[in-house]
């Protein structure tokens, strides 16, 4: 297809910013180590593979005909029903398996309830500082991202006064996260 054919890009992604991570990724590439070493804290996909023993385990269970099929979409029911007696237990609260999808990570369950609640054109509040990857989720779906200023002396914990102020007419969720990323604030 030619240039002149080809339909435009969704525009939700390609005017999205660069992600931090590889923004960083980047400084430390520069970094010429004129201050000492880098230290590498970061968490969830390091830049560096992961111990031998998790590979073998790994391998054993990908080539394990038992997990070569689709499952349930919801996850599988054991694994479901211990962790709404896990979450029951925790909260207080009734919960049932019914009540519980397993997802492929937090990322995936984000997007899942984001499309569930808001499409195009409504507003979904989050917390400031927030997760970046949430706010390009949305970003990528046209949803709008509203924000919630926590402060520093508030342990970054949103007020109810916060939260009222920052409601519009299109707003139709809050997303809170604990802990938060980057603040840790439960």
């Amino acid at each position: 297809m030619s240039q002149a054919t080809r339909p435009p890009l969704n525009t939700f992604v390609t005017n999205l910013s660069a992600p931090p991570i590889s923004t960083v990724q980047g400084w430390g590439k520069a970094y010429g180590g004129g201050r000492g070493p880098l230290i590498d804290v970061s968490q969830a996909v390091p830049g560096y593979p992961p111990h031998d023993d998790l590979l073998a385990l790994l391998g054993k269970a990908a080539s394990s005909k038992a997990y070569a099929s689709y499952g349930p979409n919801e996850g599988e029911m054991a694994l479901r029903a211990a962790y709404a007696a896990e979450c029951s237990a925790t909260y207080g609260a009734v919960i049932t398996p019914e009540n519980i999808h397993i997802t492929a990570g937090c990322n995936q369950a984000f997007v899942c309830a984001a499309m569930l609640v808001a499409g195009a054109g409504n507003g979904i509040l989050m917390t400031n500082p927030g997760y970046f990857n949430h706010e390009t989720t949305l970003a990528m779906m046209g949803i709008r991202v509203d924000r919630v200023t926590c402060a520093a002396e508030d342990g970054f914990l949103p007020t109810l006064e916060a939260i009222v102020a920052a409601i519009t007419p299109t707003t139709k969720a809050l997303a809170l996260v604990s802990p938060n990323n980057p603040t840790g604030a439960i």
